[in-house]
């Protein structure tokens, strides 16, 4: 993946991150009103998952697909950048759940 794009994809994911850090802030502040359920998969799915796309792309590794090591399409991870699999691997994934 072209080095512009992981760029941008970086820039994205922190800005994501950031935004979701802050919800959960306000949240726990009493500043806004949403259902804890919310806040929750907000703290234990999102941010570390975003948190792990950061350390991806620090390391070299983001935009492969950790099921199967194949490069993932960038459509993909255009709309979710935080993926980890492949759109194959994550329907195998989601039926084993």
């Amino acid at each position: 993946m072209e080095k512009s794009l992981i760029n941008n994809r970086k820039k994205n994911l922190i800005r994501k991150l950031r935004k979701m850090q802050r919800r959960v802030r306000e949240f726990m502040d009493g500043k806004t009103k949403m259902p804890a359920m919310h806040v929750s998969y907000k703290q234990k799915v999102i941010i570390p998952s975003i948190q792990l796309a950061l350390s991806r792309i620090a390391d070299g590794s983001y935009g492969r697909c950790l099921g199967c090591g194949s490069d993932m399409n960038n459509l993909r991870l255009l709309i979710r950048p935080e993926a980890t699999h492949c759109g194959a691997c994550s329907t195998i994934r989601s039926r084993l759940d």
